[in-house]
């Protein structure tokens, strides 16, 4: 926050605005995963998590938002979706000298919140799947959180919200090899009690 009025001061916008997405990227990333956030607040980390990658790549990386305002009060808990970004990056596009595109978009179809992660990169095969979904290591992990992200895997994801909504059936990979890879997630949309004030987010 020093950071951000010293910018101020001297004019640096650009430096001003990319130091107030890192500082609300950490204070995001430092919350308890036990508690409960809404979509809005999640989608709000990833547009910082993105501010910050434009920073360090440029034009090679671009996010595409297709948001059902319906869907952003739905409560689920913290740092769901940047995990499943940063795999998007990680084994998509970060290999690729073009670059290419992460579209996150959501929907909502009668009670249920539609979730879909997908990128246009190198793709997966099951092979990778399996092993995002049920080998990943402590090294990926730390080689994560080295290169910016959460340090939060994958598997961790798909784990909390099937213990949150105590259901199996809502979270899917798929991807093919040089078509790029997908995340699906098919979440139960509940009554909101969320108390939170979610930060203002334009889209």
């Amino acid at each position: 926050n020093a950071g951000v009025q010293l910018s101020v001061i001297e004019g640096a916008t650009k430096t001003g605005d990319f130091l107030d997405s890192m500082s609300r990227l950490f204070r995001y990333n430092l919350r308890m995963l036990n508690e409960v956030c809404t979509l809005e607040d999640e989608v709000g980390n990833i547009s910082d998590y993105y501010d910050l990658l434009k920073v360090r790549f440029g034009d090679r990386i671009r996010f595409e938002f297709d948001l059902d305002h319906e869907t952003l009060d739905l409560q689920l808990p913290p740092m769901i979706l940047q995990p499943i970004v940063e795999n998007s990056f990680i084994h998509g596009l970060s290999s690729l000298e073009s670059g290419g595109t992460i579209n996150i978009v959501t929907k909502q179809i009668k009670q249920q919140v539609i979730i879909t992660v997908s990128d246009n990169g190198v793709g997966m095969n099951q092979s990778l799947i399996d092993q995002i979904l049920f080998k990943e290591d402590e090294a990926l992990l730390v080689e994560k959180k080295s290169n910016g992200g959460s340090g939060i895997g994958v598997r961790n994801v798909r784990d909390r919200l099937e213990l949150f909504y105590h259901r199996t059936d809502i979270f899917q990979m798929s991807g093919q090899i040089r078509k790029g890879g997908k995340t699906t997630l098919t979440l139960p949309k509940k009554s909101t009690n969320f108390s939170g004030s979610p930060r203002g987010m334009s889209v």
